[in-house]
């Protein structure tokens, strides 16, 4: 018979659980003695001192005494800790706040950037150097006639000379039919009468090498409806202003500027009677009064204007009376102000400024060095056609500004401004009120426009 096939005793359950349980009451025992002894050998270099033992004893026989032992706590008190030191003491809650992180751009993650410089700005040649321009100020006639302390002049010409300042047309006189007198007093005065004045200024404002010219400043009146009006076509009133001019030069005064209103346009004229051959009998008047006084010299010279407008019309002049009158002349001073615009703003005046610089020196070319812009500083007054709002030096500058290179052509500026503030009354001489009136940072803003340092 065919007996059964027999298994490999571990293939029976039983058989081999019991071969695990004797293997194992063989090797726990083992294990525990193994154990026991790693756990009582001591580990080298650590101190076996029981707390429970006695002092050690020493070789000298001595005993050491033994540290106090802190006591135990309390149940349900923890121990004192001992100080912490200054450096990690714990800081209050704000101090612990955790920094913001930077951005990589800020200076204490990176060194500032180094920008290159940019280069200096190249100005045209042909620019004149701007110590070569003239800056004049029209100044009261306070100071020629009034006995002023020396100290007061002197002050005046270092303000003068702090702002640029290197010339003044200094009132005079303004002149009658005669041509020698004086009408700011009642009754008149002589200029030959008070010179003692003049010649007290006259060396302080010149002295140096920071000269500042000073010319005569002669007034007059064309219209017959004011007191004291000229007749500038009589032989009599051109011969007695030439003896004039030559009498102040001979005071030492540099030249003369003659201002004399209303001379209007070369074409102007709204009658017939106004005009002869065309032209206007005051302006050919005045051309005829200017070649008279040429013997003088053509450079101490300067004559005020009208404004400029392109079909000229009243004291407005065209570009063609420019152009006549400046072979007599060493300077004109064209007067930028009092313009009457109508619905001024400032943009008209502005508009209107640069429109005329533009004309007049396209239309004497190289004659513009001698011209002058004269520019507004005072203030309004009732029935006058100046605009306060609008015409000062403020918008000047921002008018003149976009056209530089036009504005290199012409020979420079003059201002005219509140006569208070040069002619101090009674004994007393207030500077305040002397350096506060003119706008002077605009005035050095357009000392610097179209010309070279």
């Amino acid at each position: 018979m065919n007996r059964p096939k027999q298994r490999h005793p571990h293939h029976t359950p039983k058989q081999a659980f019991a071969d695990i349980s004797k293997w194992q009451a063989f090797l726990l025992p083992l294990v525990l003695c193994l154990c026991l002894t790693f756990a009582c050998s001591p580990i080298p270099g650590a101190e076996t001192t029981s707390s429970l033992e006695a002092p050690i004893q020493q070789d000298s026989g001595t005993t050491q005494p033994q540290e106090p032992r802190s006591p135990s706590p309390e149940p349900n008190q923890l121990p004192d800790r001992p100080p912490l030191p200054d450096a990690v003491q714990p800081q209050p809650p704000e101090a612990q706040k955790r920094p913001e992180p930077t951005s990589p751009e800020t200076p204490s993650e990176y060194p500032a950037r180094e920008q290159a410089p940019s280069p200096p700005e190249k100005l045209p040649a042909h620019w004149p150097k701007c110590d070569a321009r003239t800056m004049a100020l029209w100044l009261s006639p306070g100071w020629n006639y009034a006995p002023y302390p020396k100290q007061a002049t002197e002050t005046l010409r270092n303000i003068l000379l702090a702002n640029k300042v290197n010339k003044v047309f200094s009132n005079v006189s303004l002149i009658s039919s005669d041509g020698y007198n004086t009408v700011y007093d009642n009754p008149p005065i002589s200029i030959r009468n008070h010179n003692k004045y003049l010649k007290q200024v006259l060396p302080i404002l010149q002295r140096g090498p920071q000269k500042i010219k000073v010319f005569a400043w002669l007034s007059a009146s064309t219209d017959p409806k004011r007191r004291g009006y000229v007749n500038l076509s009589t032989f009599q009133f051109q011969t007695n202003l030439l003896k004039l001019a030559q009498f102040l030069l001979q005071l030492g005064f540099d030249g003369i500027h003659l201002n004399i209103e209303p001379v209007p346009d070369i074409r102007w004229c709204p009658k017939a009677s106004d005009c002869q051959q065309g032209y206007n009998k005051t302006y050919i008047a005045f051309l005829s009064l200017l070649r008279r006084l040429q013997s003088i010299g053509k450079h101490r010279i300067s004559v005020t204007t009208g404004s400029y407008y392109p079909t000229g019309g009243g004291t407005l002049w065209s570009a063609d009376a420019y152009k006549q009158v400046i072979p007599y002349t060493g300077e004109l001073v064209v007067m930028n102000y009092d313009l009457g615009i109508l619905a001024p703003t400032t943009a008209k005046y502005q508009q209107t400024l640069f429109r005329a610089a533009v004309a007049i020196t396209d239309t004497l070319k190289g004659q513009s060095s001698s011209v002058l812009f004269g520019l507004p500083n005072y203030l309004s007054t009732p029935g006058n056609v100046h605009h306060r709002p609008h015409e000062t030096l403020a918008n000047t500058l921002g008018g003149l500004r976009p056209g530089k290179d036009i504005i290199s052509r012409l020979g420079g500026f003059a201002m005219y401004t509140e006569q208070n503030w040069t002619y101090p009354t009674g004994k007393s001489f207030s500077m305040q009120n002397f350096k506060s009136k003119p706008d002077w940072k605009s005035w050095k803003d357009i000392y610097q426009l179209g010309c070279r340092p």
